[in-house]
Order: C-alpha cells, then structure tokens, then sequence
C-alpha cells in the first residue's frame, strides 16, 4: 500500500518538484523516502498499476494559459538543468543576421535568449536525500539535487509565459521545448486510489475545469497525440525518476504504449483498462 503524504506542510517553493515526486511515488516499485527541507514523504510500492481507458482521448492543450497561472515554480531535476544550459550556451551564439524569418522571428529570439538567461542565473538548487528500502538494501540514502527557478513570478503567471494573440486570448511558452515535467502534463494524471491500493494513469481537465476554467474539450482519440506528446511526456517523468535513482513501472507504460502503436490496436484497446501490474493484459473493470 501507499503512505499517506500530506503535501501542503512541504515547502510552497518546492511544490511542483513535490507534484512530480507523488507521481514517481505513485508509480514506485520499490519502498522510499524523501527528504526535503526538513520534512520526510513517504511511499511503498502500490499493489496495482493500470491505464484507464479515459486515457485514450484526444485533449489538446488550448493555450488558454490558466494552468501558467497559478503560482508555478519551475521544477527540474538534473539531466534538464543540463539540457537547459547547453541550449543557452549554443542559442546565445547564434548570430543575428543568420536567422531568417525577418524581424519579428529575430524578435521572438532574442527575447527567448533573455529569458534563457533569466532561467539559468536563477535556478537554486536544492539537496534532497532518497532513503530506498528494499530487499537487498536496507536504508540505502542516495543524495540528489533538484532545481526551481528561484524568481517571483508577476501576478502569480509564470514568467515564460506571454500573451501570443490578444484576440482570441491565446498564451504562448517561451520555453516550450524545455519546460519541466509538471507543465507538461496538466491534462495526464496519475491517480492513486488508497482503498484499493491502486494507481491509475488516465486524463482529464487541469484541475477541477469548474475551479480554474480549463477549456478543455476532450475528443476522439488521436493516435499521432499519444505517439508525440503523450509518449514523450511520460518519458520525462520517466527521466526524472532517473535522475532521482528510483525504480518505477514507467518504462512498462511506456513498452505497452508503443506496443499498441506498432500493433495498431488502439481501438479495441481504449475501451478496456489496461493493467500494467501485477498482470499484463486487457481487464473488464479497473480493479
């Protein structure tokens, strides 16, 4: 079963960072403990690991920015510090009159290069210390870092965010490509249900779409979305749980996501729960 955690006596700093630890928890193998800023959350692993049909829908981020807007701090773990970096490194010495796209793309640069600038001098990093439990290695603590953009963000909307079409109140991310793992899934959830020691990876509307107004309309699904972005953002999680040294069952969402790609068989997959673990197969009823 899984430990009861209760977040909000965690640093308000660190709360993204927290979000993508309780889905890493969420989806453990193995027993762990994380320290922070002097508090201790706990996880064991859960019984159960499924994908919800609910999965299986189309939900296109709108750009309506509501999700940017709700005090982000920007949470990274190490291997995209290090992307982030070199990426200004390299962008930085682009020289101007080699871009192409006229003003407005140069424009659009040189405004992405500030504020890459901007990232980079403000990230703090912060120590944490992973206690795994298992059964080779009693207490095992490994240390490890993470990073927040260490900067007050203006009205509570994240600062790499701007309002693209005034129009049609469409938001556009500066850094889109490099954007931590909690911004990238505000629709992707990975529910856990302590009754049933269970946890489910399924969609839905960020937040509660009565609480914050998420436009979201979800569709049909789309088979190119979970092949690019559906994918991908699980392999970002999947990386940061790497980079914090714990063992989830990530890489076998992901094995029988691109499974059911290959095999072309999503149709009759997305009406049925998919149960990842203890046994893999189609399952009638979620639990």
């Amino acid at each position: 079963m899984n430990e009861n955690k209760d977040f909000r006596m965690a640093p308000s700093n660190c709360r993204d960072f927290l979000s993508i630890v309780k889905y890493i928890g969420y989806l453990a193998k193995e027993e762990f403990s994380i320290k922070i800023e002097g508090k201790c959350l706990n996880f064991k692993p859960v019984k159960n690991v499924c994908i919800s049909p609910l999965f299986f829908r189309k939900g296109a981020c709108r750009r309506c920015g509501c999700c940017c807007k709700k005090g982000i701090t920007n949470a990274y773990t190490e291997s995209e510090v290090e992307k982030i970096k070199n990426v200004y490194q390299y962008e930085k010495n682009i020289p101007l009159n080699k871009i192409t796209g006229g003003t407005d793309v140069r424009w659009l640069i040189t405004n992405r290069i500030v504020k890459l600038k901007d990232l980079v001098d403000n990230l703090k990093e912060y120590n944490v210390d992973i206690i795994r439990r298992d059964n080779l290695i009693d207490n095992e603590v490994i240390k490890k870092s993470f990073w927040v953009f260490n900067k007050f963000h203006q009205d509570l909307r994240c600062n790499f965010v701007e309002l693209y079409d005034v129009e049609n109140n469409i938001f556009r991310c500066i850094i889109h490509d490099l954007k931590p793992t909690h911004c990238r899934m505000p629709l992707i959830r990975v529910n856990y249900y302590k009754n049933s020691d269970t946890t489910i990876l399924t969609k839905r509307e960020f937040g509660f779409k009565w609480q914050f107004g998420c436009p979201i309309e979800f569709e049909k699904f789309d088979i190119q979305e979970l092949i690019n972005i559906d994918i991908p953002v699980l392999k970002s999680l999947e990386q940061n749980s790497k980079d914090l040294g714990i063992n989830t069952y990530l890489p076998e969402i992901i094995s029988q996501l691109n499974l059911l790609v290959k095999n072309n068989s999503i149709n009759f997959y997305n009406k049925k729960v998919i149960k990842i673990f203890p046994e893999k197969g189609i399952q009638k009823k979620f639990f």
